[in-house]
């Protein structure tokens, strides 16, 4: 917990888990925690090796400073709601994002038609838990299209380069002075992702966030375009706990 602690004391917003080991709260009162999800438990213990949530969920149940971090694959595509009810029922909170296949696996490839259904499905989510789930109907447009105002998502699109490593011209528009650093706090990567990940079937769900936080004047068109802008950023700022949920 010490390079925790060092970071608390820096930057007391966030620390991203797996839920395993509890972050003591008697050190860490109000420090936003993430634990990663990757499905149900059958689902965990093939992707993962083990049910996680079954220890995750012991550790921090009723924490209000705490939220799962659902990574959907296209083989739960239909059955995310029994997930989402569990988080539910332990009470704590639950952001959907879309597995980026890295790696190439067989079967983990998302298909035009998953997307559509999955986009429902996270929309029926929001609907039948709106005290669960933080998200919010033009999020899960843009991760599940990975388009916004016409525009496709990729290298030329993506705030979320590391900005020593970023030579695109002209200069893409930024959240934050982006850095991205590697274990030894000396060298950095490409992006907050794989280094090696490409970039037009990215589906990180911070990436399109920011997308969207940076293109305000895109979306002052119409009252529906500046309303759909705000529920990106006011999510955005829950995770960050920079406000209350």
């Amino acid at each position: 917990m010490d390079r925790v602690e060092a970071f608390y004391k820096r930057i007391p917003s966030y620390c991203a888990t797996n839920g395993l080991i509890k972050v003591p709260r008697d050190k860490f009162p109000d420090m936003m925690v993430g634990i990663s999800l990757w499905g149900g438990g059958e689902d965990e213990k093939v992707l993962r090796g083990k049910d996680t949530f079954s220890v995750s969920s012991k550790n921090y149940e009723g924490d209000p400073y705490t939220y799962y971090l659902y990574t959907i694959t296209p083989k739960q595509v239909g059955k995310i709601e029994p997930v989402v009810k569990r988080i539910a029922d332990v009470g704590l909170k639950v952001h959907l994002q879309l597995l980026s296949n890295d790696e190439g696996v067989d079967g983990f490839f998302w298909k035009p038609e998953e997307l559509r259904d999955l986009r429902f499905e996270m929309d029926e989510m929001l609907d039948q838990y709106p005290r669960t789930v933080i998200s919010c109907k033009y999020y899960h447009e843009i991760i599940t299209t990975g388009k916004m105002m016409g525009r496709s998502f990729g290298w030329r699109e993506c705030p979320s380069v590391t900005e020593s490593l970023d030579n695109r011209q002209p200069p893409v528009k930024r959240l934050i002075h982006f850095y991205r650093w590697a274990a030894d706090l000396k060298s950095v990567h490409r992006c907050c992702t794989s280094a090696t990940r490409d970039c037009s079937t990215c589906k990180d769900g911070a990436a399109h966030m920011s997308w969207v936080m940076v293109n305000k004047h895109d979306h002052m068109n119409s009252t529906k375009d500046l309303q759909n802008w705000i529920e990106v950023y006011e999510m955005f700022a829950k995770l960050y706990r920079l406000i209350p949920w």
